[in-house]
């Protein structure tokens, strides 16, 4: 399976970026935006999102995510 849905987690890195990500986007935008200088806009957080259930995705499914054709 290459989505993995996974439970609001209290502890822990993956805990602050459920956090992060879904209740203070920008915030975490603008750090990495400061770390990086190839970042051109701003960014489309698309997961782990709660109304996702915090899902996780990788393989196809990743790509899917993204919105890449892959022919």
């Amino acid at each position: 399976m290459a989505r993995h849905p996974q439970h609001p987690t209290s502890a822990g890195s993956q805990k602050w970026l459920q956090l992060l990500v879904n209740d203070c986007p920008e915030l975490l935008s603008q750090q990495l935006a400061q770390e990086s200088t190839d970042l051109s806009g701003p960014i489309s957080w698309l997961s782990p999102l709660r109304v996702d259930e915090f899902s996780e995705y990788n393989d196809k499914h990743f790509i899917d995510l993204l919105g890449i054709r892959l022919d």
